[in-house]
């Protein structure tokens, strides 16, 4: 059994994720319709998702 507090992380931890993978595959399907976005997905993925893990 989690405790609410190791609950809340975990699930803060999968929004987190999901809010990456779901950033990365828009930019994916844009870049394979023609739409470049120099930036690049995997900067914008690790900007958002990897200060939430340390």
């Amino acid at each position: 059994m989690f405790s609410r507090r190791r609950l809340q992380k975990l699930l803060e931890e999968e929004v987190y994720r999901n809010m990456a993978l779901a950033l990365a595959f828009d930019n994916f399907t844009s870049s394979l319709q023609g739409q470049d976005d120099e930036e690049g997905a995997l900067e914008e993925v690790v900007s958002i998702s990897l200060p939430h893990f340390y």
